[in-house]
């Protein structure tokens, strides 16, 4: 439980006092759900993306990475650095530099934790075989 008890801080720091807005933070933490493989993390974050004011049909783009049509260019920055974290641990420097167009160096540095804070969420997860929650389902309808 000491684990836990230190963890936490940083557990609340992504999830409640980064620099990212709501909005892409969520964007953030879906993609990451999605690229690890974690329907617990997806089926959890979709209602709160949702009241964050991420609308249903870029809920339904995430899945398709950052090239969909949906995805405006700020979004598409955003969504290209975190599969560059998720597939290379890093962003390439055209990924940095779109990113940091839109970003201030703090929302940034809180990007890259944020997706390694809801990686290793989703390790947890799917190491401890965590089952989704019975009023959830995966994929969520979101129309």
């Amino acid at each position: 439980m000491d684990l836990l008890r230190r963890w936490l801080p940083f557990f609340n720091h992504c999830l409640h006092k980064q620099t990212l807005d709501p909005r892409a933070r969520e964007l953030v933490i879906l993609r990451t759900g999605w690229l690890a493989g974690s329907s617990y993390e997806w089926s959890q974050h979709v209602p709160i993306a949702l009241k964050r004011g991420v609308k249903p049909a870029e809920i339904n783009a995430i899945p398709d990475g950052p090239f969909h049509e949906e995805w405006n260019g700020a979004d598409r920055a955003l969504l290209e650095a975190v599969d560059g974290l998720m597939t290379n641990f890093t962003m390439t420097d055209s990924e940095w530099q779109r990113v940091a167009r839109n970003l201030m160096p703090s929302a940034i540095l809180d990007l890259i934790f944020t997706v390694g804070q809801y990686r290793l969420v989703a390790g947890l997860l799917r190491g401890f075989n965590v089952q989704l929650d019975s009023y959830l389902r995966f994929p969520p309808a979101v129309d």
